[in-house]
């Protein structure tokens, strides 16, 4: 693939895997949001859009992350500048090792499957507050697909708890699918 082709995805750029290998030390999930902004679907909210620039809402779009989950490997991320890749390639391999921050990017793509499209656990992830999952009155079953593929361990708890497990097992149709992951 070439060089500028890979800048375009964020686990092919080098600072990308450096934020990638923070979280992984850190033990922090990873939230993986793919697909386009939708024009059709104004923000009313964004103060670009008093500018004359409207801004869309995100539609999520799945279709490449299978793709995408076999492509990466951390040890080829590119930089505008060569020394720059090889000494935070470098730290990487040091820190945490090639394998390990693989298994975290393939694991940040395998779980954006489940996780974007329930907003209330991305918010909860990301503000490491469990008030959105509160606040669901129904979906409980989605909600914990997308609490336990982002490893918040937390929400399925919390969901397990109070809607109670029999509850979300009606709601939660999972189709297993067995797939090896080189990493």
């Amino acid at each position: 693939m070439r060089p500028r082709l890979l800048q375009a995805c964020s686990f092919f750029r080098i600072w990308c895997v450096v934020e990638l290998v923070a979280a992984l030390q850190g033990n922090v999930p990873v939230i993986l949001l793919v697909g386009a902004e939708d024009l059709t679907v104004y923000n009313a909210t964004s103060s670009l859009e008093s500018e004359g620039a409207p801004i869309g809402a995100f539609q999520p779009n799945p279709a490449m992350l299978d793709t995408l989950v076999e492509m990466v490997d951390v040890g080829k991320a590119v930089a505008s500048v060569e020394a720059d890749r090889v000494r935070e390639l470098g730290h990487v391999k040091e820190q945490v090792g090639v394998i390990p921050a693989n298994c975290k990017a393939k694991g940040a793509i395998v779980a954006a499957n489940h996780t974007m499209g329930v907003v209330p656990v991305l918010h909860a992830t990301a503000t490491r507050s469990l008030d959105p999952i509160r606040a669901l009155d129904a979906q409980h079953g989605p909600a914990l697909l997308a609490s336990a593929a982002i490893g918040l361990v937390e929400g399925v708890e919390l969901l397990l708890a109070s809607a109670g497990a029999q509850e979300i097992a009606g709601q939660v149709r999972v189709r297993v699918r067995i797939r090896v992951i080189t990493v």
